[in-house]
């Protein structure tokens, strides 16, 4: 990869760091190829420098629009042989990728335009585009021509083409800006038209195609500028070649600058992929919905075909795996504060205690609901249930019955991607360092397991699992059913006495091994001390005793809808019991172990949205509550780092569409509300973003965090964060019919 756009550099003198004590006033530009992060001067590696600069404003052309515009104004000046006070000049630099459909096919190459036009007065400029290859590692020959600057590595080629002078450029030369000077950053093809019209076609032509996308998207009628927003970022983020949605474009970003280890974010985080899917069909993002569910089908074939578990996270490219955490050693990261991290550790905790296979499964069901996913209709069949979803939810239930088998089979699956990367090493390093790393690998490896069994089964994996089984339940009863309600289901040779019964014996499987899961998360996930959920539950696996059984049997024969008798057959009789946590000297738990089996996360706030609890469920009242406390009373939690805002030009969501989504159902239970849906003028939820309104991205980008007192914004944008911003938009929305 070569870096034209960055963060502070070792490899060359004077590359500027963002100003110290700033938010990141980051934008970001695209077009669903490729992407950069500008800041809101134009600095990094590809610079315009305005002499006497005082100050700069940055915003997109349009709410509808992906055209950066960055606006630099100069300090005035006093001519002293006029004895007149002369204005500052300004400069407007507009970037955008192109994209936009050309002869029937879309149109998005690995590319930036950049236009730089004077304002006001005649600016003294200077530009300024170097390069670097491989994480600043090794720097590329340049050959330079009449109008154009080719940067040329072992892998790459990329070509600077302008209408400026490529002396001026090469030497860093100060002029005076009087005419519009263009910039195309891509590929080593030459134009065969001038880069003034090429450049500005392209504008015209990606400006249009973003107008004509914003108008076919389904809005609240709140919040319409900030989803509208929202759409687009998440656009940026999907990968359209194979339908994947990237966590964030950043590696060197901290969540909170405080953070003492930064995770490369550029990877396909799945946990989530049901809320994703939930807020692409909410806004009718149908193309970039298809090519995600498509995306995570192909996961899933993958893996059962190669007979490897499901990964929490994977590169765009499904067949390529996670990259082997690295430090980088020629990049300062940003602010030079934290290192910079390139891959992804073997077994991350944040990542992988919540396994992904549930919401995986609850979202690849959407397509055989939505008449419009027709290139995803052409699975939906027989063959597609048995060999995939069922396939899937038996892997998961052997996740929950033996969770710590799984696990251990996943970290040695890791392991064995951290040897080959070990044995790649083996020709470019020495035997002491190869020798260091093995031995680093193996005490790794035991300190994983260690934790894996420390640990237990993750709460919220429970429920996903739980929620997946209930919805592939209900599926296949509607496929034997002929129910209307399924959409996409093919019946060619389709057997109706045969495979209508293997589907409602299915239907009965999974139904009673979702009421199964169920109870257990009740029964186990409940820490009566602190009376909540917890986020880990600790386990012992012990044979199935006959009352025991039998007690469970009643349980779901009582609770099934489907089934006036179980069979045993159905049932995994391997059980469990409860390991007990024993209190200190001082009779209270270590800040680890109350965080762990006594307190509950922020996932618990999305259960009710799974359908796996009422908000006026006693349960998740106290829950709630015990949450809330902590994260008022706990120093490291702010509670604004839970709540979101908006503005005229950005919006900031962290966390906080977690927690006002069940407020919002909460309260309109309790109040007997006759509508779901609450005004944003109504409720004190609108205060909460006024309050912090001034604090955020001017451009609006999407963080994971907010600190009030230091004004950091997290990694960015990332996309759950957006896709919760959208769930709970429309939830705080006031209703189109209750408008006009």
């Amino acid at each position: 990869m070569m870096a034209m756009t960055a963060s502070q550099s070792l490899g060359h003198d004077e590359v500027p760091s963002l100003q110290s004590g700033t938010s990141y006033d980051l934008a970001v530009i695209g077009n669903s190829t490729y992407s950069c992060i500008i800041d809101r001067t134009s600095r990094g590696l590809f610079e315009i420098k305005l002499e006497n600069f005082e100050s700069s404003v940055q915003f997109y052309d349009g709410c509808d629009s992906l055209i950066l515009k960055t606006r630099l104004t100069s300090s005035e000046q006093i001519l002293a042989y006029l004895l007149t006070l002369y204005s500052g000049e300004i400069v407007e630099v507009t970037d955008f990728c192109p994209r936009f459909e050309s002869n029937g096919r879309s149109f998005k190459p690995s590319m930036l335009v950049r236009i730089v036009t004077p304002v006001q007065g005649v600016p003294q400029i200077s530009v300024r585009c170097l390069a670097s290859i491989h994480y600043n590692s090794q720097f590329p020959d340049i050959e330079t021509g009449s109008n154009h600057i080719k940067f040329e590595g072992s892998d790459i080629k990329i070509r600077l083409q302008t209408n400026l002078s490529t002396s001026i450029i090469r030497n860093e030369t100060t002029f005076a800006l009087v005419e519009p000077q263009y910039f195309i950053l891509s590929s080593d093809e030459p134009f065969n038209k001038s880069i003034e019209k090429v450049a500005t076609e392209y504008l015209s032509k990606t400006k249009s195609y973003w107008f004509n996308y914003c108008r076919t998207i389904n809005l609240p009628f709140s919040y319409q500028r900030q989803v509208m927003r929202c759409v687009m970022q998440l656009r940026l983020l999907a990968f359209d070649e194979t339908g994947g949605i990237i966590n964030s474009l950043t590696s060197s970003i901290p969540n909170q600058i405080e953070d003492a280890h930064i995770s490369d974010m550029r990877y396909c985080w799945l946990k989530d992929s049901i809320f994703t899917v939930n807020a692409l069909h909410k806004v009718q993002a149908i193309e970039t919905l298809e090519n995600y569910i498509s995306f995570l089908i192909n996961i899933a074939r993958f893996s059962l075909k190669k007979e490897m578990p499901i990964e929490t996270s994977y590169h765009l490219v499904i067949n390529k795996s996670r990259t082997y955490e690295q430090e980088t050693v020629c990049l300062a990261g940003y602010e030079g504060l934290h290192k910079i991290n390139i891959g992804q550790p073997f077994f991350n905790f944040e990542m992988d205690s919540v396994n992904p296979i549930g919401s995986i499964i609850l979202a690849i069901n959407y397509m055989f609901y939505d008449i419009r996913l027709i290139k995803l209709s052409k699975q939906a069949n027989l063959s597609f249930v048995q060999d995939v979803l069922v396939k899937l939810a038996e892997r998961a239930y052997c996740i929950f019955k033996r969770p710590l088998k799984y696990h251990l089979s996943y970290l040695k699956m890791a392991q064995d991607n951290l040897n080959a990367y070990i044995e790649g090493l083996a020709q470019s390093s020495g035997p002491q360092k190869i020798d260091y790393l093995e031995k680093l690998n193996i005490e790794y490896y035991m300190n994983k397991v260690a934790e894996i069994k420390k640990l237990g089964i993750n709460t919220h994996s429970l429920v996903l699992i739980s929620t997946s089984f209930k919805s592939l339940s209900q599926l296949c009863s509607k496929i034997a059913k002929r129910s209307q309600s399924v959409m996409n289901f093919s019946y060619e040779n389709h057997d109706e006495e045969k495979h209508d019964r293997y589907l409602m014996e299915q239907s009965q499987i999974w139904e009673i091994r979702s009421i199964e899961v169920k109870e257990f998360v009740n029964k186990y996930g409940w820490c009566k001390k602190n009376q909540t959920y917890t986020s880990f539950i600790q386990v012992k696996q012990i044979p199935g005793k006959e009352e025991e059984q039998d007690k469970l049997l009643m349980l779901i024969q009582k609770k099934s809808k489907l089934s006036s008798s179980i069979n045993l057959k159905h049932l995994d009789m391997q059980l469990y019991s409860h390991i007990e946590q024993q209190p200190n000297a001082n009779g209270g738990f270590d800040e680890e172990e109350e965080k762990l089996y006594h307190l509950p996360d922020t996932h618990l706030l999305l259960w009710h949205d799974l359908d796996f609890i009422t908000p006026h469920d006693i349960k998740f009242k106290q829950s709630f509550t015990r949450l809330q406390d902590y994260m008022i009373n706990n120093p490291n939690l702010r509670l604004c780092e839970y709540l979101w805002q908006f503005n005229e030009t950005g919006f900031l969501p962290t966390y906080a569409s977690k927690v006002i989504s069940p407020l919002i159902t909460y309260q309109s239970t309790v109040l007997n509300s006759s509508s779901h849906n609450m005004s944003y003028e109504s409720n004190d939820y609108g205060g909460l973003h006024k309050t912090i309104s001034t604090q955020g991205s001017e451009s609006s980008l999407i963080s994971i965090q907010l600190n009030a007192e230091s004004k950091y914004l997290g990694n960015f944008p990332e996309s759950q964060s957006l896709v919760h911003f959208i769930i709970t938009a429309f939830k705080l929305s006031k209703q189109w019919e209750n408008i006009l």
